[in-house]
């Protein structure tokens, strides 16, 4: 069967293209901004950036402009464009949606997560017990990530998982701020053990309650580092 009507203009399907030079540049920028290369508040500047990656002004001009639309940099007098500063409302908005979103997918999940999903939640949390005794706080966060993320793709609902996916990619930048706070590695692997223990024994009320209070938690510790953040950047101590 013809896949178009009779008289109309045909296109050409393109299929697992490449991505371009203007794609490469902004994804490379824009994962220096969320995991943190490059600290808030820094400038960008075009020549500069077009210097280190070895490329034309042209594909660093287009990818600021995406990375602006998304709110990760920001523009300022005379065209200066900087990273955008960690913003409180910012993550008050963003987790309390996370917080609906997510226990609407634990919920959605539940009854089709089966052994090879309770097995891959287990083996992180193997894992991140590992990077507790190893006091590795980047791998803690990758791991946490990891564990969410299994509950989430398990929801059956494309859009929700997408909504989400694009959620928690832009406070990743946020979460690496908190990530390293004193206690909180073991906070962390405490909470997750507590989501994976009422999943297993079926009770999804608790789990849910549970996931709520782990993302609120997270979200008080995360607001306690920025403001120790932005205070060492006060008093000219830089990003570390």
């Amino acid at each position: 069967m013809d896949l178009y009507q009779s008289g109309e203009t045909r296109f050409q399907l393109n299929i697992d293209r490449p991505p371009s030079l203007r794609d490469r540049v902004y994804e490379q920028l824009r994962e220096a901004i969320l995991s943190g290369l490059i600290v808030p508040g820094a400038t960008l500047l075009q020549e500069q950036l077009a210097e280190q990656m070895g490329v034309s002004r042209t594909p660093i001009r287009d990818a600021l402009d995406r990375l602006a639309s998304e709110g990760l940099v920001t523009r300022g007098a005379g065209g200066r464009v900087s990273v955008s500063e960690l913003s409180f409302q910012e993550i008050h908005e963003k987790y309390a949606v996370r917080q609906v979103l997510e226990g609407l997918a634990l919920r959605l999940a539940f009854e089709r997560i089966g052994e090879r999903q309770l097995a891959r939640l287990q083996s992180y949390l193997f894992d991140m017990q590992a990077a507790v005794e190893q006091n590795d706080w980047l791998a803690i966060t990758e791991i946490g990530c990891d564990f969410h993320d299994t509950i989430i793709a398990s929801c059956g609902n494309t859009f929700l998982v997408q909504s989400l996916q694009i959620l928690n990619d832009s406070i990743r930048r946020y979460r690496r701020v908190a990530a390293n706070m004193p206690g909180r590695a073991v906070e962390t692997l405490r909470e997750h053990e507590l989501v994976f223990a009422a999943l297993q024994r079926g009770d999804v009320e608790a789990a849910d309650e549970l996931i709520q209070a782990h993302i609120a938690r997270s979200q008080q510790q995360l607001e306690t580092a920025i403001k120790a953040y932005k205070q060492r950047i006060a008093d000219g101590d830089g990003a570390g």
